[in-house]
């Protein structure tokens, strides 16, 4: 174990915090135009059917996911290059930035079509920046903390990508529930995209005094940094990045459905009214984040591959009696039932993305990494709220949504089976049983 322990320092808790803080703020900027998708489809698009404004909302939320991988393909490149930190720095601005103007924006009653034209503009430029955040904050937690650590640190990326989720349903609730209902779809749905300006300044702060990660400065040292990361990633690391995809269709819809559109399923489909459909996705989102840095744990101790096929083949057989339930039941009941979908969903995330971190060398590690993220998340993740509301309201059927979660994690399961495992702990069990067994076969 020593040798799998030198020369890698122990991560920081400043760098720690510096990279999930701004994950968590950047995510509370990109999706909390999801959580008041209602409001800002009656306000941004013409015409008075409420499920068409939303299905139109949640489509336009597809749309800043189809350029993620722009986003994905420039900051890897950049950061491959030129180092982790200054990419960072720049996209939590960039989202902050595009945020607050949603806050502002005139709506299609005072400007007309240029209101949804601008909107998309703004989303537009959010999915370019969000297109890197994830993957570099992964990939430098990852090349800055030991190898035998590496899933219960790489947890914390998504745990922070869930708490700006919290805290975007949070600030939402409190919104809803203190304002009467007319002032909160006039103009306070607009309040926590006011928000995003100061955490975005604060992020960036913290950001900017952030050391490079480990890794790349040895890299930088040795003069090993490439000219074109992205064209010899695409070139030689084809296979990686098709892994990374197939891993990302669970992460992608399975995570989607079941934190962004499930707020939607349960008040429209289900019994709950807005406001408890509000708090159940709070709590869920709190029981997410208690729990993912186990999940990373036990990746680090069992395997990778062991924790996926696990979680995955639960994901199989769990989803479609729990939209049945969910459809049904009152607020005690979906929310343990829509909990633990989630926290298997999580808990799956936390280890494909450890495991995806390892599959690229570091020289072309933000290149690939991005590439296969963010395809996976614009083609499966971004139009995953608005297939589960258009399948309800196309099929009649309750538990249609679970179908897009069930075939995800098939998908995602098949893949696994092309994962090499990465996970030290079990590479050197492993390795120990060999010995021993050749040891045996020559007494």
């Amino acid at each position: 174990m020593d040798s799998i322990k030198s020369g890698v320092p122990k991560l920081t808790r400043a760098q720690l915090y510096s990279v999930t803080a701004g994950n968590a703020f950047e995510y509370y900027d990109f999706v909390v135009f999801a959580f008041a998708a209602t409001e800002i489809g009656s306000h941004f698009f013409p015409g008075n059917d409420p499920t068409a404004n939303l299905l139109k909302t949640f489509a336009l939320f597809a749309v800043a996911y189809f350029f993620r991988p722009v986003g994905g393909f420039i900051s890897g490149t950049l950061g491959d290059r030129y180092g982790r930190k200054p990419v960072l720095t720049t996209l939590i601005l960039l989202t902050g930035l595009a945020s607050a103007l949603i806050g502002v924006l005139p709506t299609y009653s005072q400007i007309g079509i240029f209101a949804p034209i601008l909107l998309t503009v703004i989303r537009v430029i959010q999915g370019i920046a969000v297109g890197g955040e994830y993957g570099g904050g992964a990939t430098y937690i990852a090349e800055s903390t030991q190898p035998h650590e590496r899933g219960r640190y790489i947890a914390r990326v998504p745990q922070s990508s869930y708490i700006g989720l919290l805290a975007a349903s949070l600030v939402l609730l409190a919104l809803r529930t203190q304002m009467n209902g007319t002032d909160f779809h006039e103009w306070g749905w607009r309040i926590p995209f006011f928000l995003a300006l100061p955490t975005a300044i604060v992020a960036v702060w913290m950001r900017m005094k952030l050391d490079e990660s480990t890794e790349f400065v040895k890299l930088r040292n040795a003069g090993e940094i490439e000219k074109s990361p992205l064209k010899n990633s695409l070139r030689h690391d084809w296979r990686g990045i098709l892994v990374v995809i197939g891993l990302m269709v669970q992460m992608s819809v399975g995570g989607y459905v079941l934190s962004i559109y499930l707020q939607s399923y349960l008040s429209r489909v289900g019994v709950l009214t807005a406001g408890e459909a509000q708090w159940a996705i709070s709590i869920l989102l709190t029981a997410v984040i208690i729990s993912m840095p186990y999940a990373g744990r036990l990746s680090d101790h069992f395997g990778r591959r062991a924790t996926m096929f696990v979680t995955l083949g639960l994901l199989i057989i769990l989803p479609a009696p729990a939209f049945m339930i969910m459809s049904t039941s009152g607020f005690g009941v979906s929310l343990v039932v829509s909990s633990v979908l989630a926290m298997l969903t999580a808990a799956y995330g936390v280890v494909a993305l450890a495991s995806i971190t390892e599959v690229f060398v570091t020289a072309r590690r933000l290149s690939g990494l991005n590439i296969g993220y963010n395809v996976g998340i614009a083609v499966f993740a971004g139009p995953a709220p608005f297939l589960a509301t258009l399948l309800v309201q196309m099929t009649g059927d309750k538990i249609a949504p679970s179908y897009l979660v069930i075939g995800a994690a098939v998908i995602s399961l098949l893949t696994v089976l092309f994962v090499k495992e990465t996970a030290p702990r079990v590479l050197e069990r492993d390795q120990r049983r060999k010995l021993e067994v050749r040891a045996q076969r020559a007494s």
